[in-house]
């Protein structure tokens, strides 16, 4: 997008030429070797490729010392964080201009000046270095009044040469921005500056003739860089419905990903469904981040609450739309025990589909990286290695870490470990279906509650470490430790040789052993007097093993039940018996073949949100009369 705005500018386009993009991450010395003798080089910075950036930054400026390196992105400083950042030119003198804000016009300023006199003092947005390693920053870069006028690389035929170049190699993905800015100032998120505010949409025009280019080169899967997917109604239903036309009639793009307006609930209903209609989208988020309301004012949150949660929540499952929220640990004002009662809250709203919880990522450029921030609110944090799944061993860059909270006033570090490790034990058993359906179960037939069942399950298990999931839960404890130490990566490595999340890797390792599993889960139920009838806790059991797609099982087939599992489950119906019969088929449409890895990839890392784990179960008609139990 820079690029494609400079070569709007005729001294520009006379005067220089892009040479590359390179986004293929590759040993150091090889990716500096495909740089040859550049006047500037810009520089996109994140979380995920920062120390890479460093490290190129060092050689390009060692062999070419007169090259321009320009930071911009998300990572390198801002104006605000230099503040406490006074020695950065210092620790990285390879870097001559920080970019601030927006990119497009600093840029174009920058590349000017560049054939001129180098007097970075006229471009606004940017902090430039001085001699003895000073540096100065200049105004702020107004934003673009109308960012739908600015050129798109997929239509003035930019990308079109590296579509030429890597369609034989890659498969692609595709960025598009419906709009930029965020109305919303969550502290976590740095795109929650006041800077960005103000939200800038594309037209439909725009975007249509985007996503057509992007059929039409058979582009996979498109990530929507807008933070509020849905605030446009009209416009975001229109994209909705073309999205879909196109994929029926090129085949692509397959998949479209967005995050979805914070607190619109219902409103957002008819997007989804057309989305999910069009098998285009995993369903909707609920980007909660936490439930207790000390906590939503420290990080300036706000969200939908209560009844409108939870008709929100009915509405999804009544239409059978995928719905999941999201979670992170470590927020300030959070305790352990509101951290873990909002999960809970979410299942008795009827959340059973998935939940998102993820560590706080400490990110520099929002209020956790100001010193004020952290000292109100106690917060400390480790460096951890970077959060790096399903690659190989040889694949993961040591050099990039992760800064994560471990500490707040409200919760201490061994508090924080205790709720990590909630987190992964209520994703495995809950989240990823391993007792939900008996959790279910015993809420609607002896009304056990989700909070009763799960705390003793976990308690349980956690003192009867020669069980499957005690051994589990065992092995999770010295692994997040490990973590937390920066003595290993974060997740398990399974036979591929790749690393998985936590989640994923202990599902794989239970089901090796499911058998066993749920007999031990027979036994802690029994022990809990949660049902003392043998006969209907052995149905309830069985019922479960099916309720999740089984890679070793051969799909459809019928399943004989005495009892009304199913209905008591879905519907709260009262337990009957007389026989029943249910068709049971794979919710990925294939059979696995004992192949615990794609059906690990299948179900439970690409399907997950969509809850893909779970069997289709379908009452079969004709059953035996029923008569009413319990």
């Amino acid at each position: 997008m820079l690029w494609s705005h400079c070569q709007t500018n005729k001294t520009i386009e006379k005067n220089y030429n892009l040479t590359d993009i390179l986004f293929v991450r590759d040993e150091i010395d090889k990716f500096v070797d495909d740089i040859d003798n550049p006047s500037v080089i810009g520089f996109s910075c994140f979380v995920w490729n920062w120390a890479f950036n460093n490290e190129v930054a060092t050689k390009v400026k060692e062999k070419y010392p007169d090259c321009i390196i320009i930071y911009g992105g998300q990572h390198q400083p801002s104006a605000d964080r230099l503040k406490h950042e006074q020695d950065f030119f210092k620790e990285h003198p390879y870097v001559d201009i920080l970019v601030h804000g927006e990119g497009e016009l600093t840029f174009e300023q920058i590349l000017l000046e560049n054939l001129k006199d180098k007097d970075w003092s006229k471009v606004n947005g940017i902090t430039y270095k001085l001699k003895d390693d000073k540096f100065k920053t200049n105004p702020t870069q107004q934003r673009i009044a109308d960012i739908d006028s600015m050129p798109s690389p997929y239509l003035n035929g930019l990308m079109d040469r590296f579509v030429d170049k890597w369609k034989d190699k890659y498969v692609f993905t595709a960025t598009v921005e419906s709009v930029r800015g965020c109305p919303y100032r969550c502290t976590y998120c740095e795109i929650g500056d006041l800077y960005f505010q103000k939200i800038k949409p594309q037209s439909y025009q725009k975007i249509q003739k985007e996503f057509m280019w992007m059929a039409e080169n058979k582009v996979e899967y498109i990530d929507n860089a807008d933070s509020n997917f849905g605030l446009y109604f009209e416009r975001d239903y229109k994209i909705a419905e073309l999205l879909v036309e196109l994929k029926k009639k090129y085949g692509f793009p397959m998949v479209f990903r967005n995050d979805w307006a914070k607190d619109r609930g219902i409103k957002l209903i008819p997007i989804a469904q057309k989305l999910k209609d069009g098998n285009m989208a995993k369903g909707l988020t609920m980007a909660l981040q936490s439930f207790n309301p000390d906590t939503l004012k420290a990080v300036m949150r706000k969200n939908i609450v209560g009844d409108d949660m939870k008709e929100f929540i009915d509405k999804c499952n009544e239409i059978n739309l995928p719905i999941y929220a999201e979670l992170i640990v470590g927020l300030p004002e959070e305790t352990l025990d509101s951290f873990k009662d909002g999960i809970f809250k979410l299942m008795n709203y009827g959340l059973h589909n998935y939940l998102g919880i993820y560590p706080l990522s400490i990110l520099p450029n929002t209020p956790f990286g100001d010193p004020e921030y952290i000292d109100k609110y106690k917060i400390k944090y480790t460096k951890t290695k970077a959060l790096y799944y399903h690659i190989t061993e040889t694949e993961i860059d040591e050099s990039e870490e992760e800064n994560i909270a471990i500490q707040t006033a409200t919760m201490s570090f061994d508090e924080l470990l205790q709720a990590h490790e909630f987190r992964w034990f209520i994703m495995i058993t809950h989240f990823f279906g391993l007792t939900q359906f008996v959790s279910r179960f015993l809420k609607n037939y002896s009304n056990i509650t989700f909070e009763d069942f799960y705390k003793k399950l976990h308690k349980y298990f956690s003192n009867k470490q020669d069980t499957v999931l005690g051994k589990e839960i065992k092995e999770f404890k010295v692994a997040l430790k490990d973590v937390f130490i920066n003595d290993r990566h974060w997740g398990w490595y399974l036979e591929d040789k790749r690393t998985w999340e936590f989640d994923e890797g202990s599902i794989v390792k239970i089901w090796k052993k499911v058998d066993l599993f749920y007999q031990e889960i027979k036994d802690f139920i029994l022990e809990s007097n949660y049902i003392s009838d043998e006969t209907i806790l052995d149905t309830v059991i069985y019922f479960q093993k099916n309720a999740i797609v089984n890679p070793d099982k051969k799909y459809p087939y019928k399943l004989k039940l005495p009892y009304n599992i199913h209905d008591v489950i879905n519907k709260g119906k009262p337990l009957t018996n007389g026989g029943y019969e249910l068709t049971v088929d794979s919710n990925a449409g294939k059979n696995y073949k004992g192949d615990y890895i794609k059906w690990c990839r299948d179900l439970f890392w690409w399907g997950r949100k969509e809850g893909r784990y779970k069997s289709i179960m379908e009452n079969n008609k004709g059953d035996l009369q029923k008569k009413t139990m319990g």
